[in-house]
């Protein structure tokens, strides 16, 4: 569920206009999904791989936020995660196919949204921080160690090395300090 949510949260960047992304499932490939414009026409043919379940769509968002004001079949998405595109991996594009940035993944799949962001990386895999409800970047890819906000506040080492502690998790050892949302030096 959680990374329901995150995925979701992922693809929510909304506009006020009606034109945007809009994801279908193919009928004649079940699982798989396509992008079109507001116009209806495909976009990004051949450039991505996904399957549904790597991107969210109208569907899934309308079921899961029934009480919401926006319809997003009239507006479309903002912005949408792919598994693959135009060569890289787990990306958040939006409508003019820019890469905005990639995903950070924790416990098997996208970082989750913890104290209403969620981390993010960049092409070079610096971190960063992505607000969870828009998408938008609040924080922007710096760090090489990188913890989940609590209570407003968050470790993070400009520089640092992943260490693997066991066959599932590894660790990142670095010069730690906190910073607050706006991403400034926190003393205490």
């Amino acid at each position: 569920m959680r990374l329901l949510i995150l995925l979701l949260g992922l693809s929510l960047i909304l506009a006020a206009h009606a034109d945007g992304l809009f994801i279908h499932e193919d009928p004649q490939h079940e699982g798989q999904c396509f992008l079109t414009n507001a116009a209806g026409k495909r976009v990004f043919d051949g450039e991505y791989d996904t399957q549904c379940v790597g991107i969210s769509g109208s569907q899934a968002h309308a079921d899961s936020n029934a009480d919401a004001d926006v319809d997003i079949d009239v507006l479309g998405y903002q912005s949408v995660h792919l598994w693959h595109f135009r060569g890289q991996d787990s990306v958040v594009i939006n409508v003019e196919g820019e890469v905005l940035y990639h995903t950070y993944w924790f416990d098997n799949g996208p970082d989750y949204v913890e104290d209403g962001v969620f981390r993010i990386r960049d092409a070079a895999g610096k971190i960063g921080y992505a607000d969870g409800v828009t998408g938008r970047i609040v924080i922007a890819p710096q760090y090489a160690c990188a913890a989940q906000f609590e209570g407003g506040i968050a470790e993070v080492a400009l520089r640092g090395e992943v260490r693997r502690k066991d066959d599932e998790h590894s660790i990142c050892v670095g010069d730690y300090f906190k910073i607050d949302k706006q991403g400034k030096r926190v003393h205490e």
